[in-house]
């Protein structure tokens, strides 16, 4: 039974002009905060208590960034299944 929810991916959260898609870059790859923040649907506050508690990040030149498959894998890591 479906509840009507889906479970969102960097896939339907990033839009992509396929007429204009080319190699991914480090810069298009890796999410910053904010952009993070927003696909997580929480505040800036809430993302930096996520760090602590052990969402991976990387460090590049003092900037912070998010590697997609990391943040599925915190979810997935983190999801509770309810048995029926």
């Amino acid at each position: 039974m479906s509840d009507g929810l889906t479970k969102p991916s960097w896939a339907s959260f990033c839009v992509v002009n396929r007429k204009e898609a080319t190699l991914a870059t480090a810069d298009s790859y890796l999410k910053d905060k904010k952009q993070t923040a927003k696909f997580l649907g929480v505040s800036g506050g809430s993302l930096e208590r996520l760090m602590r508690s052990g969402l991976p990040y990387v460090k590049l030149n003092g900037l912070v960034r998010f590697r997609p498959e990391d943040i599925e894998h915190f979810l997935e890591a983190r999801t509770r299944r309810v048995e029926q």
